[in-house]
């Protein structure tokens, strides 16, 4: 799938967190949207002036996330609903202490288990981010 086409792009990373076990970044969305309790990996819409990898690191800053080593190309696409998403590595990824999404959107680390279970392709994702990293879901 080409990179140019894609409508979402996500980001899996590991969190940086005071707890002794592997996380990986993700957001929950806050009771305004009625939405509490669902999460998600950070990430966001891409933008017709921006590419792919541009959205996700956009949408990670946006989501409260810093990301660090963020991949150029995506490691997994599928199309999900129709829509054509990519998902990219990167090495880290640390809470903000400030951000564009503070009102709606909270960051917090997560199981890779509790995100593959999301479904969306996402227990492919993960799955294929775990064995490259060489972590178990």
């Amino acid at each position: 799938m080409e990179t140019e086409n894609i409508f979402a792009a996500f980001v899996v990373a590991p969190a940086i967190t005071m707890i002794r076990r592997p996380l990986v970044a993700a957001t929950t969305r806050a009771v305004d949207h009625c939405e509490f309790g669902k999460i998600g990996l950070p990430g966001s819409k891409v933008n017709e002036s921006e590419s792919a990898r541009d959205a996700a690191l956009r949408g990670c800053e946006e989501k409260g996330w810093a990301i660090t080593g963020l991949a150029d190309k995506p490691y997994h696409t599928a199309v999900v609903y129709g829509k054509p998403i990519a998902w990219f590595a990167a090495s880290s990824a640390k809470v903000l202490p400030l951000y564009k999404e503070q009102k709606h959107i909270l960051p917090m680390a997560v199981t890779a288990k509790s995100i593959a279970q999301l479904s969306y392709d996402n227990e492919v994702a993960m799955a294929a981010w775990a064995q490259s990293v060489g972590w178990t879901i």
